[in-house]
């Protein structure tokens, strides 16, 4: 199946998309919700890909709605083909009573036969082709896995930037220090540390506190956090 453009779905899909989609197919009934656990996304940006995957119409709202709420979202066909998992045309072929190569023997309301059971050997042939499609469907979740695990790179020019640069020093930087530098208010910076470095970003950061005391030093006033991006 080919999109709008010309081109195979597959090639148009992210990493992030190419994991709902593999979580899906391997449910028995292709729902996409809940996501993954391997997904990080929340909110509006996990909103924002499941609309560009219906908009590509790789999934999209199947069944019987849940009182006010639509039907649940599930994978469609070309989903599954843009995975490479799509289930083979298994219609059985309807054979008619008339002879072949009679004119009209479907207009003249033949009966067709019914369909025969599958046999041994056709199911032995098929055998293969379905453990073709779950490997395929392992390689994919395991690609989203590796692709989800690694940490984004900060940008440059950013406030988080500056905040970054102070933090590698090998004095590190108080949260006044960052706050002078920044503009940023003090429990932004603490949710930024502990937040995007740590959990986002990955960052070790240490925290050393310290006392000033002595001459013309105000004691225990003077203590302060200075944290330092370690390793």
């Amino acid at each position: 199946m080919l999109s709008g453009d010309g081109d195979d779905p597959m090639t148009k899909l992210t990493d992030t998309q190419a994991v709902i989609l593999s979580s899906a197919s391997q449910r028995d009934d292709g729902a996409v919700l809940p996501p993954p656990d391997t997904l990080k996304l929340t909110g509006g940006a996990f909103t924002k890909v499941l609309g560009s995957l219906e908009a590509k119409g790789l999934i999209a709202h199947q069944g019987a709605p849940h009182g006010d709420d639509p039907p649940p979202l599930r994978i469609t066909r070309a989903g599954l083909q843009a995975i490479g998992v799509a289930e083979p045309d298994t219609t059985p072929v309807l054979v008619t009573d008339a002879p072949q190569g009679a004119p009209g023997a479907q207009e003249a309301g033949a009966t067709p036969q019914e369909p025969q059971a599958p046999t041994e050997r056709t199911q032995a042939a098929t055998a293969p082709a379905r453990g073709k499609r779950k490997a395929k469907a392992a390689k994919s979740a395991k690609r989203g896995k590796v692709a989800s695990a690694v940490k984004p790179t900060p940008r440059t020019g950013t406030k988080q930037a500056q905040m970054i640069e102070l933090l590698r020093r090998p004095e590190g930087a108080t949260v006044d220090q960052i706050a002078e530098v920044t503009g940023w208010q003090k429990h932004t910076i603490r949710g930024a540390i502990s937040g995007a470095l740590k959990k986002k970003l990955g960052m070790t950061i240490e925290a050393t506190r310290t006392r000033e005391v002595g001459p013309n030093k105000p004691g225990a006033k003077g203590s302060s956090t200075v944290y330092r991006i370690v390793g």
